[in-house]
């Protein structure tokens, strides 16, 4: 936990371990009509699955400081970030590789299987720490 908080800014703002957030923000003149992309519109559905509580908040903070007007879900396993994707499929899954109940590889094999999350682009994390 020391090592994260080094981490984080000094700022303890949006540190709770919300599951699920969402806020509004006006949109800038830079971006082009063009372009729907929801990450540069700032309307982004994020999924984050991490059974450490620390590093799922960790991420959600990282997450809400870059761009506060996006979704984010953060759950605690395969399984949960699964029926969450079924759910309302995000726009990116933060996924660690290793967890309870299904891990990371398991998350992608059924999402993969199901056509409505097939789509969906999973990026795997891991914290584990080799032999020293």
């Amino acid at each position: 936990l020391e090592e994260a908080a080094r981490w984080l800014p000094s700022s303890t703002e949006g540190t709770s371990d919300d599951i699920s957030s969402s806020s509004s923000s006006s949109t800038t003149s830079s971006r082009r009509e063009s372009d729907d992309s929801p990450f540069l519109f700032g309307s982004a559905h994020i999924l984050v699955a991490d059974d450490n509580a620390d590093m799922r908040q960790y991420l959600v903070s990282i997450l809400r400081r870059n761009n506060s007007s996006c979704t984010i879900v953060a759950v605690t396993n395969g399984s949960e970030a699964l029926q969450a994707a079924i759910n309302r499929p995000p726009d990116i899954i933060l996924s660690d590789v290793m967890m309870p109940v299904m891990d990371g590889f398991q998350l992608i094999q059924a999402l993969h299987a199901n056509p409505s999350t097939a789509h969906i682009p999973i990026i795997l994390l891991s914290a584990r720490a080799g032999e020293e």
